[in-house]
């Protein structure tokens, strides 16, 4: 895993593009007999598909009319990587400084606020203990939405060949019936690999933190963060969240992994907001 600065995170509202949904933007073109694959941002994208298709890496050409690199692959590299992106084209691509960054889907129908919620999106709403700290989960709302993380997440080998899963720890220490985490624990057990979410503890409450400006924000999330460094030394690590806004949260604490000793950190959100 390459080192992860505070400057870069504090960048990420600089990229452009910063996410693209796999059935918005697909991303495989025919040009007469020759097929490309685009991956117009590199971050998550292409260790996803370099991960899946392991000689996929070809010679590339630079396309005036789509301004950025397209990938010149096989007729048959084409219909796999077509039949695999159409079994997760609900997934959001997000590019940030992790190993790799995704969300199940936005949490409105087509990223946009003014429309309904998407399966993923309601489930979250439903769930969520807003305001509450003693509410319990509905068993079966929560194996719904474990469901459609593990149907993701299985046909992923850069996701499911993880040696271990954590969570981005809540703005308030110890918080119970917390949403990633109760996801995160049946994650866990789903690929048979340890739960590591309680060696990364709040030490106290950052709840203000939400609305801060990106630089104070990412330092509240240090200075108020343990990370237990021997637990995460040499590991693939899935870290879970439930909402993928600005980015700061995840990102931040996938620095601090780094920084344990984590070999990989792979972000995986419910969904993403509709502003970044």
């Amino acid at each position: 895993m390459t080192r992860i600065t505070t400057d870069q995170i504090e960048a990420l509202s600089d990229l452009s593009p910063r996410r693209k949904r796999i059935r918005d933007d697909f991303p495989l073109i025919k040009r007469g007999f020759t097929h490309y694959l685009d991956f117009r941002f590199s971050e998550s994208f292409q260790p996803l598909l370099i991960s899946q298709f392991p000689t996929l890496v070809g010679p590339t050409t630079e396309s005036y009319r789509y301004k950025y690199p397209l990938h010149r692959i096989s007729t048959t590299d084409y219909a796999l990587i077509e039949v695999f992106l159409h079994s997760i084209e609900s997934v959001v691509i997000i590019r940030d400084v992790l190993d790799a960054s995704f969300a199940l889907d936005y949490a409105f129908l087509d990223g946009d606020p003014n429309k309904e919620r998407t399966r993923v999106g309601d489930l979250v709403r439903r769930l969520k203990n807003y305001g509450s700290t003693d509410k319990t989960f509905d068993e079966q709302l929560l194996q719904i939405l474990t469901n459609i993380c593990m149907q993701f997440i299985s046909k992923c080998k850069l996701l499911s060949e993880v040696d271990a899963v954590a969570v981005v720890p809540g703005s308030r220490p110890n918080r119970q019936n917390y949403l990633p985490e109760a996801i995160a624990k049946r994650i866990a057990v789903g690929l048979d690999v340890p739960y590591l979410g309680r060696k990364i503890t709040t030490k106290k409450d950052r709840s203000e933190n939400k609305e801060a400006e990106p630089k104070r924000k990412l330092r509240n999330i240090i200075d108020n963060t343990n990370v237990a460094s021997l637990d995460f030394r040499n590991k693939k690590v899935l870290l879970i969240d439930d909402l993928y806004q600005s980015g700061i949260s995840i990102n931040t604490i996938g620095k601090m992994l780094g920084d344990a000793g984590a070999s990989s950190v792979i972000g995986l959100c419910f969904e993403k907001a509709c502003r970044n």
